[in-house]
């Protein structure tokens, strides 16, 4: 019997998206249409990337929520609502604050912990 030996084919990939005018983009803070187009190249070994421009259009934004993300527990998000209602009575961000300042409680709680395996990885600290 004969033996047969199948060798991969190495195959590069690169796709294109391009974003058209019906892309609707509707989260917490940020609405709007969403254009551009991205090139994605998905190497045979390495990382796969991503490059283009995208951008909102239409819409708006509000630059608070993103303010709030920093990890100065729980006084960025107090800053965020104070200065919210400075712009309209009603609005009540305080919620909202605080959820994104927690997020940023725990990317930095996340990030010290990865650095400190490093560390110890490396053997810089026990």
């Amino acid at each position: 019997t004969a033996t047969t030996r199948s060798t991969a084919l190495p195959i590069t990939a690169s796709i294109q998206l391009q974003l058209g005018d019906r892309v609707q983009l509707a989260t917490l803070g940020l609405s709007g249409r969403l254009q551009g187009n991205l090139l994605a190249t998905l190497p045979v070994t390495g990382a796969t990337t991503a490059r283009g421009e995208l951008s909102l259009t239409g819409g708006k934004f509000n630059p608070l929520i993103g303010a709030a993300g920093i990890s100065a527990f729980p006084m960025a998000a107090r800053v965020v609502q104070k200065e919210g209602q400075k712009w309209n009575k009603k609005s009540y961000l305080l919620m909202h604050a605080m959820g994104a300042n927690a997020g940023g409680q725990i990317g930095s709680v996340i990030a010290a912990a990865v650095m400190l395996s490093v560390l110890a990885g490396m053997g810089i600290i026990k």
